[in-house]
């Protein structure tokens, strides 16, 4: 019985340590662990720990050498539990195991940061989840990789033009190559400065048709959407409850819910749910937690093809009418606008080139004007527009666009109509 409690200290591994020194008072200390705890406040009870099957509650926390210690109290029966932690060498072995996940992810992030520039060029999916996972400047990736190409596009071309290097015959493509670095590494350098997250390169975009995003067999979005838990009208303490667990959410943000301010204060599970504990916000608080359900991308390689059929499936694709984009670029993953102006800088630089190295006076130069003239304007109607826009060359190819919708559709699980909308109207135009 906690009366009959005499002084002692139960070591429970990992650096924490319980001295039961009465049955009003035990003090829990952590050398190294940070534990999830939440103190007392004159508003709400401290979190409940259960420890040798009776209930406590945190009362104060101090800094304790490079530790922590928790001083915690017998729970007052007159309190309801909404947050609660247990107390046991389990408990503190699986704390121990999330924090080696954490160092091991440091040292990977540490070993990474060097490797910045080539990061950079990878798609963009692939980007986001080095992002989240080791906590990458996945931004600044983009623009110094950005840099790098303008600079690597521009040696490259004077190169040729100046005849400093002479690529042998069967590369004399390279030509064409350096001027379409500069140009991309131009557009990547804007997207990452102007519009502040991650872009890879047109080069290494089929790279994520290896790494693709799918959604996990069962698992909807809308067990992602919270919802009233418990509701304190006295104190207004808010209490949410959800399915999935948020990971977007960050103690200490602020949500709007029913026209009101909350301030996300911890977080925790119940029964296999996840539940979120938040107090009243002033009203001059900044928002910053969404209720809308996260994208949860589960990452699988792809099967089926090549990495040279993947290439050149990316770059009909990039070509392909406005619909058909829609459809196979979101399951790409891909920002549709920098496919059109990738693109379009391609069709530029093509018809530029071919103007200059054929005589205009050549069958050929229709062609090249009209090539031209497509790439400048769907560049211009992609920046007055801000939407995607196709190209006529991919017209032709319908009939090839039209199975690989096909395919999207049959792969698609959701049931979702959007895509048998697509397949039915490629005859809208670009």
């Amino acid at each position: 019985m906690i009366g009959e409690m005499t002084s002692k200290t139960v070591s429970l591994g990992g650096g924490v340590s319980v001295d039961e020194q009465s049955s009003a008072e035990i003090v829990v200390t952590s050398k190294r662990l940070a534990l999830p705890w939440r103190h007392g406040s004159p508003v709400l009870p401290g979190t409940a720990i259960e420890w040798r099957e009776e209930l406590w509650e945190v009362r104060s926390v101090a800094r304790n050498g490079p530790g922590e210690r928790w001083v915690l109290s017998p729970w007052p029966e007159t309190e309801v539990v909404r947050t609660s932690d247990k107390l046991d060498r389990k408990r503190v072995s699986d704390l121990e195991a999330v924090v080696a996940a954490e160092e091991r992810a440091r040292r990977t992030r540490d070993f990474l940061m060097p490797l910045l520039p080539v990061i950079g060029v990878l798609p963009r999916p692939i980007q986001v989840r080095l992002e989240s996972e080791f906590n990458l400047p996945v931004r600044l990736a983009t623009v110094v990789s950005a840099m790098l190409e303008v600079i690597a596009g521009f040696l490259l071309f004077f190169m040729l033009r100046c005849g400093a290097w002479a690529p042998p015959p069967a590369l004399a493509w390279i030509i064409l190559f350096a001027p379409a670095m500069a140009l991309e590494g131009f557009v990547r350098l804007w997207f990452g400065l102007t519009q502040n997250e991650p872009i890879g390169s047109f080069v290494a975009a089929p790279l994520v048709l290896f790494v693709r995003t799918r959604r996990p067999a069962g698992q909807t979005m809308e067990g992602y959407r919270p919802k009233v838990h418990k509701l304190d009208p006295e104190t207004g303490v808010l209490e949410l409850i959800s399915e999935e667990p948020r990971w977007d959410w960050e103690v200490g943000g602020i949500l709007q819910f029913r026209e009101k301010l909350y301030r996300l204060i911890e977080k925790s599970s119940c029964e296999g749910r996840s539940l979120y504990l938040l107090e009243p916000a002033s009203e001059e608080a900044m928002v910053t937690l969404s209720l809308m359900p996260p994208p949860r991308p589960v990452w699988a390689r792809g099967r089926g093809r090549g990495f040279g059929a993947e290439i050149i499936r990316f770059m009909l694709v990039a070509f392909a009418p406005r619909r058909v984009q829609e459809v196979l670029v979101a399951d790409m993953r891909l920002p549709l606008r920098m496919l059109t102006f990738l693109s379009a800088c391609l069709e530029v630089i093509g018809g530029v080139v071919n103007l200059f190295t054929n005589s205009v006076a050549s069958p050929l130069a229709l062609f090249d004007i009209a090539l031209l003239g497509e790439g400048l304007y769907r560049i211009v109607w992609a920046v007055v527009s801000r939407a995607p826009v196709g190209s006529l060359l991919g017209l032709p190819l319908r009939g090839i666009y039209s199975v690989w919708v096909e395919e999207v559709d049959g792969a698609d699980s959701s049931g979702s109509p959007q895509n048998g909308q697509y397949r039915n109207s490629l005859s809208d135009g670009t």
